[in-house]
């Protein structure tokens, strides 16, 4: 009961603040390729 509250909360917070989740997915992109980058650069050298 607990688990479906709160999907329900989190699909209408996602609902109201599209950009605010957008911002959230977009760091996210950022930091995996940081540490991408960061895996590359040890596998170069």
């Amino acid at each position: 009961m607990n688990i479906y509250n709160t999907k329900n909360y989190s699909f209408s917070s996602i609902k109201e603040k599209p950009f605010k989740l957008e911002k959230e997915i977009q760091k996210i992109f950022e930091d995996n390729s940081r540490r991408i980058l960061c895996i590359i650069n040890q596998i170069g050298s």
